[in-house]
């Protein structure tokens, strides 16, 4: 028979198992929401005409 001792170790090694999974899952796609913001924000600047980046900049450095 297993002891307190040991039962509560595997549950424990079980639920680190679980929060590293987790962690990864979260990384992954963080990861990938960070492609697409990236990719979206590329789109959206390539339609830009340089007189509206200049607006932009303008506008950041004011506000900054």
């Amino acid at each position: 028979m297993k002891s307190v001792r040991q039962i509560n170790d595997q549950i424990k090694l079980g639920l680190e198992g679980i929060i590293s999974q987790q962690k990864q899952q979260h990384l992954y796609h963080q990861t990938k929401l960070r492609e697409q913001v990236v990719s979206k924000y590329l789109q959206f600047n390539a339609c830009l005409s340089e007189q509206e980046r200049r607006q932009i900049k303008q506008f950041i450095e004011q506000h900054a």
